[in-house]
Parts: structure tokens; C-alpha cells; sequence
């Protein structure tokens, strides 16, 4: 499935009984669904923010439109958290898009459809500018 709120769904209708995902799950623990979690093997988000080689600095970052896979995920939680620590806010300085997988999300970077996205490891090593969140 792509994303982890597609698992989310997936649980809470029933269709599967176990999955893992990141923050998708805590977006849904939030909304009051009814989740356990039973382990997690990272203590912080493993995405690289790559961006268009003509983004040098944070304040770059205003105006641009930045690929997730769904809103919810892992990968939008990341970005958001990365987004705010550096001064940016996801919800009025960026647009922040779904776009799908990471190879999706690489694609339309390399196309220019998108300015940035985050990434995680063997494509997160490819991008011009890169910043670990």
C-alpha cells in the first residue's frame, strides 16, 4: 500500500489485522482510532529534504511547493516537523502535496513538478541540497 494511512484504513475496516507504519499511526491515534502499538524500531524520522539546486537556505523554502506521499503519513509528519523547527510553517509558507511513493515523489522532483521532498535512504543520497530531518 502506498502511505501508512492506506494501512490505517486497511486496519480500522478491517482488512488487515497488523501493519507497519510510522506516523500515520499517530495521526490516527489521534483522530481516536482504535490502535495499539506494539514496537517501533526508529526514535526519529529516517527522510532527507531534497530540494532544487537553486534552494540554498532555509528561507528558500517559502513559497515552494514541497511532495509527500498522503497527508497523514509518515512522510508528511516528517516534513511538517522538519518544516517548523526551521521557522517554516507547512501550513502557509509552502504547499505541501500529494504526489505518492518515493520514487513518484523523486520523479516530480526531477521534473520540475515539485520544488523539494522528502526521501529516505538509497534516494535521499541523490538530491543536489540536502537537509536529514
Amino acid at each position: 500500500m502506498q502511505g501508512g494511512t492506506q494501512l490505517v484504513q486497511a486496519m480500522i475496516g478491517g482488512s488487515l489485522d497488523f501493519a507497519v507504519m510510522g506516523g500515520a499511526y499517530l495521526t490516527g491515534a489521534v483522530k481516536g482510532a482504535d490502535l495499539v502499538m506494539v514496537a517501533t524500531h526508529m526514535d526519529k524520522f529516517p527522510y532527507s529534504l531534497i530540494v532544487k539546486p537553486a534552494i540554498k537556505r532555509t528561507e528558500d523554502l517559502k513559497g515552494t511547493r514541497l511532495a509527500i506521499s498522503r497527508f497523514g503519513s509518515s512522510s508528511d509528519a516528517g516534513l511538517r516537523v522538519s518544516l517548523q523547527r526551521s521557522g517554516i510553517n507547512p501550513d502557509k509558507d509552502v504547499t505541501i502535496l500529494q504526489v505518492g511513493g518515493q520514487t513518484e515523489r523523486y520523479a516530480a522532483l526531477k521534473a520540475g513538478v515539485v520544488d523539494g521532498t522528502v526521501v529516505i535512504p538509497p534516494l535521499s543520497g541523490q538530491g543536489s541540497t540536502r537537509s536529514s530531518i
